[in-house]
């Protein structure tokens, strides 16, 4: 597809790690902006084997980080490069507020409870995601 690029920022999984999730959406993303269309089709249906293992703390954990690290990249591609660095900063102040909202609500169960504990590691991430993407983009050349 000569819309998107052959190597994309966000790689997806990659042996054991799910650092940088959303290649699907960064892919879709170039076709799309290219004028080509996006089909739904309600009328399909897949069926996706998870194992069990997919549903254990530690895996949650590192699919929830590999997501939110991917945020940045993933709203970004939808924005000028003139409106990046003026939505970073709204965004930004609004992922710290979710996360300290999010703490304070959970902060007793984040041990114990497994979605709370995910959807923390997610916020965390989605904080962090622009430095990640950056340092991933501009200094691994």
């Amino acid at each position: 597809m000569d819309n998107v690029p052959q190597k994309l920022v966000l790689q997806g999984p990659v042996g054991k790690s799910l650092m940088t999730k959303g290649e699907d959406i960064e892919a879709l993303s170039y076709i799309a902006a290219a004028g080509w269309e996006i089909w739904y089709n309600p009328k399909m249906h897949i069926y996706h084997y998870i194992p069990k293992n997919r549903f254990e703390r530690e895996y949650l954990i590192k699919f929830f980080k590999g997501v939110g690290l991917s945020r940045h990249r993933t709203r970004m591609l939808n924005y000028k490069p003139w409106q990046k660095p003026l939505i970073f900063p709204a965004y930004f102040v609004n992922d710290l507020r979710k996360l300290i909202l999010h703490f304070w609500k959970y902060r007793d169960v984040l041990e114990t409870d497994v979605v709370a504990a995910a959807q923390f590691q997610f916020l965390q991430s989605c904080l962090v995601s622009p430095f990640f993407i950056w340092k991933k983009m501009y200094l691994k050349k």
